[in-house]
């Protein structure tokens, strides 16, 4: 599954890591130019930026999860595929979303990828990129929150 998720991107990198641990798996918005991308941390150290790539203009792209992330970590990687469903006309013009579901050997946790857009900046390409490694034998470590009411983490290569 992971080749249908097209594009410009390191799929096949992240293919090479079936079979690995979980280490880390968490969503940040300031990534992907604003729009959010969803990390991925394996315990070999290798490290996957997960995004919608689509962005061209006039529109408003976000993630959005109700699952605990969390839930993945330590549990050995297996698939990931991404679900487009139909989309919503609104007083805008078009909300699309598709459904990014990362696998583990137990579970499963799902991603929604959302575009609102006047009718005329469509589509969503999930794309992976692999980013800089980290030690595979420590994880990485959160340094701090930005602030108390923000639960986005700094890391640091340790």
């Amino acid at each position: 599954m992971l080749a249908a998720l097209g594009g410009y991107n390191d799929e096949a990198k992240l293919t090479e890591c079936v079979g690995q641990r979980i280490v880390s798996l968490v969503l940040v918005d300031e990534l992907n130019g604003g729009d959010g991308a969803l990390v991925l941390t394996l315990d070999s150290g290798r490290v996957f930026e997960i995004s919608d790539k689509a962005r061209s203009c006039c529109e408003s792209r976000y993630l959005n999860c109700d699952d605990d992330l969390s839930s993945l970590v330590g549990q050995v990687f297996t698939d990931m595929n991404v679900e487009h469903v139909a989309d919503i006309e609104d007083g805008y013009g078009c909300h699309e979303t598709a459904f990014l579901r990362i696998h583990s050997q137990f579970d499963s946790v799902t991603i929604e990828t959302h575009n609102e857009h006047n009718g005329y900046y469509g589509g969503i390409i999930v794309a992976v990129t692999e980013a800089a490694s980290v030690d595979p034998v420590v994880p990485p470590v959160p340094l701090a929150a930005a602030d108390e009411d923000d639960d986005v983490l700094m890391w640091r290569k340790v």
